[in-house]
């Protein structure tokens, strides 16, 4: 079985070669167990993860309810939304590309 999930790997590459995530200075890294680990100006806000062959976040502060992305695409709109309008703590409010799990 692969280490990383290859959406997940997707993702943080795209968020790294993303223009809207340089200027808002997000980064992110990929770990096993845990998934795509997103500071915003070095400040943990979150992780995306893959479960159940979706891509779901979850807040660093656990408030607010695990949210699903459909597709990379999703997952890096839902995460530049949520850093511009600093919604971390209420993913489903940042972006109409989420879901409630």
């Amino acid at each position: 079985m692969p280490e990383f999930d290859p959406t997940e790997i997707e993702l943080c590459q795209r968020i790294f070669e993303d223009r809207e995530c340089a200027v808002l200075e997000l980064t992110a890294s990929i770990s096993k167990d845990v998934g795509v680990t997103i500071l915003q100006r070095g400040r943990l806000v979150g992780w995306w993860y893959v479960a159940v062959g979706k891509l779901c976040f979850s807040t660093a502060s656990g408030s607010g309810p695990a949210a699903v992305a459909i597709g990379v695409d999703a997952a890096l709109r839902a995460t530049v939304a949520m850093a511009g309008k600093k919604l971390w703590h209420q993913p489903l409010q940042a972006s109409l590309d989420l879901y409630p799990v």
